[in-house]
């Protein structure tokens, strides 16, 4: 199951947005 068509794009989006929560939760 690997489409590299953009289907993976909006998961990496939230990806990287939990981490720069995390990164605020932290600081």
């Amino acid at each position: 199951m690997h489409s590299s068509d953009g289907s993976e794009q909006p998961m990496r989006s939230m990806v990287e947005g939990l981490k720069a929560t995390r990164l605020v939760q932290e600081q």
